[in-house]
């Protein structure tokens, strides 16, 4: 009965670790934004129902998230949106990118990061 369980456990553990990851390729951890961004990433995993990027503030990022694109098809290391960050205060921000599940639960992925658009590069 223990092996059996002890199977059952490795089986789980090997297949959770082939399932691929969502990610962000671009913009990069800290890397400071200025006016139009390409996001770059995948959302490409089993059981894909949808995506939602959004951004918080990093001093809060449990409270409120803005919406900046929801997805209805998953991506593969391509585009996820072009965010135009002219409209937002310079300041630290984190960028989240969830994929919501068919069975209801998600997997999300963050990237601390800048905008600094009234900053010299």
């Amino acid at each position: 009965m223990k092996l059996r369980l002890l199977l059952l456990f490795v089986f789980l553990l090997t297949a959770a670790q082939d399932e691929p990851p969502i990610t962000i390729t671009s913009p990069v951890t800290g890397e400071v934004l200025r006016g139009t961004v390409t996001i770059t990433g995948t959302t490409e995993i089993p059981n894909f129902f949808s995506a939602q990027l959004d951004f918080a503030y990093a001093s809060n990022p449990t409270g409120t998230w803005f919406a900046i694109q929801t997805l209805s098809q998953p991506v593969t290391d391509s585009t996820i949106t072009t965010w135009d960050t002219t409209s937002i205060s310079d300041g630290d921000y984190i960028l989240r990118l969830r994929v919501n599940l068919l069975d209801n639960t998600f997997q999300e992925i963050t990237v601390p990061l800048q905008i600094g658009n009234d900053v010299a590069p």
